[in-house]
């Protein structure tokens, strides 16, 4: 084999290689861009549980401070068990 040959055939298997491992960094990437998205709409949707949540326990004691307390005329806030 000719030496020139030789370095044709290095010229391209390196060049190969050089493509694969973009290709395969390029993957990398959109696949760390698919996880970061998801994992914002995971907290997200935390966010807006806790916020339920804090409302709730809110409603809660606001209830059992007011229990047996008439609100208007007709409405008396019900006694709610523990």
């Amino acid at each position: 084999m000719d030496t020139t040959i030789l370095r044709t055939y290095s010229f391209f298997a390196d060049a190969a290689m050089i493509l694969i491992v973009a290709l395969l960094f390029i993957l990398i990437i959109q696949a760390t861009r698919r996880i970061n998205y998801h994992a914002n709409e995971i907290r997200e949707a935390g966010k807006r549980i806790a916020g339920a949540t804090v409302s709730i326990r809110m409603l809660q004691t606001i209830l059992r401070l007011s229990a047996g307390r008439s609100i208007s005329r007709r409405l008396t806030v019900a006694r709610i068990s523990q």
